[in-house]
This record gives structure tokens, C-alpha cells and sequence, in this order.
């Protein structure tokens, strides 16, 4: 698909990818949902922390979240003096070797507009 409004830049890795992704969607006080085994939360070396966005981690049983495990982060962060989670990072396939199903990815995109947050995979 081509876009007048779209603009094409390559960088040197998936890190710097994702790293970019991640700090231009995300306002300084927000933070990136990850699973705990998710990659930019276990293989990046802290690049995306170091751009002051923290990593939201979840304890997953097979890698993948859902919106049953994402809804009590959300649901605790009401204070203002607290990072707000805006952003779902997802791996599919995951680090753990699990896929995610077509209907799993329609249920997190549809949670995450319900919500106004923002889905990455």
C-alpha cells in the first residue's frame, strides 16, 4: 500500500525499531505493557527503559497476554502520580514458542480501543 502521508526509514536493528516505535508513540509519563518473558523486556538491555518509558511486565503462563491479565494493571494505576500504562507490546510468535490465534489478536485490539491504548506486535 503506498501513502503520500508515509515515510520509509531504516535503522540498524530491531532493538533501534522497537525503540523508536515505543518512545514516539508514549508521553513521558507513560509506560509499555509487555510479557515478563516478552522480548524488549528481557532481550533489549534496557533500551527502552533508558528512554525514561517503563516496562509493565506481566507474568504470562504461556507468553501471551490476554485482556483478563492486562485489566488489574490498568485498574491500579489511577493516581496521577503514577506511570500510566498506554501501550500493549506483543511477540507472536512469543519468546516461549507460543502463537497467537487469530480470535486471541481481534480481542486485544478491541480491549485496547475499548481502553485508548495503543497495540504493537
Amino acid at each position: 500500500m503506498n501513502s503520500p502521508n508515509s515515510d520509509i526509514h531504516f535503522v540498524s536493528g530491531g532493538t533501534q525499531a522497537n525503540l523508536i516505535v515505543i518512545a514516539s508513540a508514549l508521553k513521558s509519563f507513560e509506560s509499555v505493557i509487555s510479557a515478563t518473558t516478552g522480548h524488549i523486556n528481557t532481550h533489549e538491555a534496557g533500551a527502552v527503559e533508558a528512554t525514561g518509558h517503563k516496562i509493565d511486565s506481566i507474568e504470562t503462563k504461556d507468553g501471551k497476554l490476554t485482556p483478563k491479565e492486562i485489566q488489574p494493571l490498568l485498574d491500579e494505576r489511577t493516581d496521577e502520580h503514577m506511570v500510566k500504562p498506554k501501550l500493549i507490546f506483543i511477540s507472536n510468535s512469543t519468546e516461549v514458542g507460543t502463537v497467537y490465534k487469530k480470535k486471541e489478536l481481534e480481542e486485544l485490539s478491541a480491549f485496547c480501543k475499548k481502553k485508548s491504548v495503543v497495540f504493537v506486535s
